[in-house]
């Protein structure tokens, strides 16, 4: 009865690597581990799938079709469980439910990953009409928007929903001597505060925003030098450009 309602949770690529036999992670033995992976995968009813990833790991993922190179290290063998991936999805006949969740963790934007190259492979797990799927991602920079490798709103669409978030403002940073700080480091839309001090919704202070970079205007000028003794631009701001990603 458990396997009838088997749900896994996954937040890193070498658990992924689970579902791909050709990981090599999966292989037939005696293991206890590979023994409940043996029982509960074929009834796997609910997959959800959480990966904050380093930007190099999103670079080699948007490589892997181009490689042909034999050699092999960690990160080959993890990335291959991505790229295997849909195979994997589509053996697992009884899975329902599937949930991915995307980010990087590092000071740039999410729109410096190539995301077309990412999750286009996945698209035709669309065929299958008993799989319900979503696919979280943050919100795109307006400054590093390409329709090229992005899924903007004037491109054409991946066959799957998408579903785009505000990210992670505050972050825990330990120090060396083990203690924790908070670091505020904001993305776009990072006028979100002007929604507290004009009386605005978020959602109206994010097309301002927009608004402004696509007119060629640079909105944290703009908009913060009035208000530099309430809110300071993040690091990355100043620090990514779009030919550190080409």
């Amino acid at each position: 009865m458990m396997a009838d309602i088997a749900a896994f949770q996954i937040n890193d690529l070498d658990a992924l690597r689970i579902l791909v036999p050709q990981s090599g992670v999966l292989k037939s033995g005696r293991s206890s581990t590979s023994t409940l992976l043996n029982c509960v995968l074929p009834s796997l009813k609910e997959l959800d799938i959480s990966l904050r990833l380093p930007l190099s790991a999103y670079d080699a993922l948007e490589n892997a079709g181009n490689s042909t190179g034999s050699k092999s290290s960690s990160m080959d063998h993890s990335i291959s469980a991505w790229t295997g991936l849909r195979p994997a999805i589509e053996r697992l006949s009884k899975l329902r439910r599937l949930r991915i969740w995307l980010d990087h963790g590092e000071r740039c934007p999410w729109s410096m990953v190539n995301e077309r190259a990412v999750l286009s492979p996945l698209a035709p797990l669309s065929n299958n009409p008993n799989l319900d799927i979503s696919i979280d991602l943050p919100k795109l920079h307006p400054k590093w928007e390409n329709p090229d490798q992005h899924f903007t709103e004037d491109s054409p669409p991946l066959t799957l929903t998408i579903h785009r978030r505000y990210r992670q403002r505050y972050h825990g940073i330990e120090s060396s001597d083990g203690s924790i700080r908070v670091e505020y480091d904001p993305d776009f839309p990072i006028l979100h505060e002007l929604a507290l001090m004009e009386d605005m919704t978020v959602e109206e202070v994010e097309e301002i925003e927009r608004t402004s970079w696509k007119r060629g205007e640079d909105p944290y000028r703009e908009f913060l030098d009035p208000w530099t003794h309430h809110v300071d631009p993040p690091a990355w701001v100043w620090e990514c450009t779009v030919s550190t990603r080409q």
